[in-house]
């Protein structure tokens, strides 16, 4: 299945927006293409937080972030998903809660065409945890694949060194680093490299 012309179905809208967001001991998601979005709705709409205290979330996050003091290590962690195959998803935009509603929609292609869905992973926006290592993330999720979009090699506190776009195995998990999803919407050739990656790392 290729990248470009990627449409939504209303029963795939229906299916990607039918959960809230919850609170669970030490963590909190939110359950939720590539191109040609149109009149999808909001990520979360319809979300809410679980528990005696709600507050409405914007999963899309095309608002910016308040400015706030950076969350301690031990705060409870704020991912979208419900995680069931230990699929992270580590970005990087420090004016949304997520991703700008845009670069969702484009995320949510990549992994219809991969055959996933916001079920099967855990995003999380690194601009928003803290002095959290990604190690401490990928571990307190319980991680086997993890891709990372825009974030330097460097800040996997790997012992390797591997370019964007090759898949790499070590530890029991694997990793794909690629180039910011805004710049992969963008550009034809970076689409194709992420493609060709996706398909080998989930044998489609």
């Amino acid at each position: 299945m290729e990248l470009d012309g990627f449409r939504l179905s209303p029963d795939q809208i229906a299916v990607l927006y039918k959960s809230s967001l919850v609170v669970i001991p030490g963590a909190r998601k939110v359950s939720g293409g590539f191109d040609g979005q149109k009149n999808v709705p909001p990520a979360a709409d319809s979300q809410r937080l679980n528990g005696p205290e709600t507050a409405p979330v914007n999963a899309g996050a095309a608002a910016k972030a308040p400015a706030a003091a950076l969350p301690a290590a031990n705060a409870p962690l704020k991912f979208m998903g419900n995680n069931k195959r230990h699929i992270l998803l580590l970005v990087r935009d420090p004016s949304a809660v997520f991703l700008d509603e845009k670069t969702f929609q484009f995320l949510i292609s990549i992994m219809d065409a991969c055959k996933l869905s916001m079920e099967d992973v855990a995003l999380v926006n690194t601009a928003h945890t803290g002095t959290r290592s990604l190690t401490d993330i990928a571990g307190e999720l319980g991680s086997q694949i993890i891709l990372f979009f825009g974030i330097p090699l460097s800040e996997m506190e790997l012992p390797m060194v591997f370019p964007n776009y090759q898949v790499q195995a070590y530890g029991g998990k694997t990793y794909l680093g690629a180039d910011p999803l805004v710049g992969i919407a963008a550009d034809r050739m970076q689409k194709g490299l992420l493609w060709g990656s996706l398909k080998q790392l989930f044998q489609l």
